[in-house]
């Protein structure tokens, strides 16, 4: 089953989340269109092959953010 791994910028004009990034993962590429276009069309979709391959790509995504003093969460 593919999985959809949300990536939502914030801190840009009509952005509605209030950090600098917010990631998800959906089985439903119209629920991640969904996100993007309730935070002001700011953010991206990318397809995994599984929710585990979604979950860890998330997870390193995370990391990277943090280790750039960003701030970054989970929807």
């Amino acid at each position: 089953m593919i999985y959809y791994m949300v990536t939502l910028f914030g801190n840009r004009r009509t952005a509605t989340i209030k950090k600098d990034y917010m990631v998800t993962e959906t089985a439903s590429y119209r629920e991640a269109r969904k996100l993007l276009e309730a935070n002001g069309g700011w953010g991206n979709v990318r397809e995994a092959g599984s929710k585990a391959e979604a979950v860890a790509s998330n997870n390193l995504f995370i990391n990277e953010v943090m280790g750039q003093c960003l701030s970054i969460g989970r929807v």
